[in-house]
């Protein structure tokens, strides 16, 4: 057998190399040389991810989660901190009604005014409008009236009278207006029945 009959010619070859097994047999020859490198990639990369969540697990998160973790953890606490002294502050100066929504406010948390509000308070209470506010609208009324009918100090009355009320009205919870009302007339009339010489009287 000659030269020209033991080796495929150019030509042979060129098709050999364009045939569709030649191509597969090709790339897995890359697969196989690629495969090492990535398995390994694969394995640090899990490695990375089990620690990580480990820790996470473990209340120790990583620096993946650690940073926007805390950083909304203090945003949340901070918005909390604000709300929470604004509703304090609101408290002791007898606006907390007007903290709670509209369908809330009415039922027996404006005693709060009643209890720890300046006159200017009290008196726009007495001014309030509506179907739900007829009963706190009532009661600051009396109160003003009481107060200026028999010469009584309002901080007296709010002090010895109102604030428990205010107190019993939190411990009942949910409570209708009118049971509120009747609350705060109840102490105006003990306050009148109790009042002597030793209550304190405007100006004094």
């Amino acid at each position: 057998m000659d030269a020209s009959t033991s080796s495929p010619s150019p030509v042979t070859q060129s098709a050999l190399r364009r045939h569709p097994i030649a191509s597969i047999v090709r790339v897995l020859r890359c697969a196989f040389g690629w495969a090492p490198p990535i398995a390994r990639s694969a394995a640090r990369s899990t490695k990375v991810l089990a620690r990580r969540a480990l820790h996470w697990l473990q209340g120790e998160p990583g620096h993946f989660v650690a940073a926007p973790s805390r950083r909304l953890e203090k945003g949340r606490s901070t918005r909390c901190e604000r709300r929470l002294v604004s509703e304090c502050e609101a408290f002791l100066a007898g606006r907390y009604h007007k903290q709670l929504p509209r369908h809330a406010r009415w039922d027996w948390a404006w005693v709060n005014a009643l209890a720890h509000g300046e006159r200017t308070e009290i008196e726009a209470l007495a001014r309030a409008r509506g179907r739900r506010a007829r009963a706190a609208a009532f009661a600051a009324a009396e109160v003003l009236a009481t107060g200026d009918r028999h010469g009584l100090e309002l901080t007296w009355l709010q002090a010895r009278y109102l604030v428990p009320v205010e107190v019993s009205c939190m411990r009942s919870g949910s409570l209708s207006p009118a049971a509120a009302t009747h609350r705060v007339l109840a102490a105006l009339r003990r306050a009148l029945g109790e009042a002597g010489p030793g209550a304190p009287e405007h100006g004094a």
